[in-house]
């Protein structure tokens, strides 16, 4: 996954702090209400999606402007001053981000792209540990990004609150434009893709190669070495 340079780029993006403004990180009302038929189960994932409430009021009490993309609302569990954002397109929940400091993670979703989304945009990512509730050996909610560290990444414990309101203070301190992982950059990408290719999909190569020609030829360069030598690329 590379994030959509042609979504992020947005000269509205402010060189300068956000404020004490965080997102919520997920959109299915499970994620955020223990009470929700599918964590009535005794489960790790439900012992922490049990945190969550204390947490998000902690964070309110704090002096935190939280908003949500969880819907229904109604089942949500989440308190009133928990502000509520419109249901977006890929556009505009790109453009809707650089109005926050921080993403914050309650677990699940487990290795979202919203929080690689989030980091392009200048957007920190509070990344908490799972305790292996997602698949065996896991240890945070996106542990692909855990090595990152501050200012770009928070990894905190859920159950200790304080930790999460620090990390949170942190990212509305310690600001910045924007932040792509050398490995999700659109060429490593397509370096990626290409090396994986066999032989026999050298068509679906050329058509990357075809696409990428339109970003500056990035694509194009890093795929070639992929072909058999003599295969075509117009297709």
């Amino acid at each position: 996954y590379w994030p959509s340079a042609h979504r992020l780029a947005d000269t509205t993006r402010p060189s300068q702090p956000r404020g004490r403004r965080g997102l919520l990180l997920g959109k299915e009302a499970r994620y955020f209400n223990p009470e929700h038929p599918d964590n009535l189960l005794g489960s790790n994932r439900s012992a922490t999606r049990a945190l969550v409430p204390d947490l998000i009021r902690a964070m309110l009490a704090a002096g935190f402007e939280l908003s949500t993309t969880c819907a229904p609302r109604a089942e949500c569990n989440l308190p009133p001053a928990v502000r509520s954002l419109p249901g977006l397109g890929p556009e505009e929940y790109a453009r809707t981000l650089h109005r926050f400091s921080f993403l914050l993670g309650v677990g699940d979703p487990a290795i979202s792209p919203s929080p690689l989304e989030a980091l392009s945009a200048g957007v920190a990512y509070i990344n908490p540990t799972v305790h292996g509730h997602i698949a065996p050996g896991r240890v945070y909610q996106h542990d692909p990004i855990s090595r990152l560290g501050p200012p770009y990444v928070f990894n905190v414990e859920l159950s200790n609150i304080s930790s999460v309101i620090e990390a949170a203070e942190l990212s509305a301190r310690q600001w910045f434009d924007t932040y792509v992982p050398a490995e999700h950059t659109y060429e490593a990408t397509v370096s990626r893709m290409c090396q994986w290719l066999s032989n026999e999909q050298s068509c679906a190569c050329a058509r990357a190669r075809r696409d990428a020609q339109a970003d500056g030829g990035a694509g194009a360069r890093l795929c070639g070495a992929a072909e058999e030598p003599g295969m075509t690329s117009e297709l």
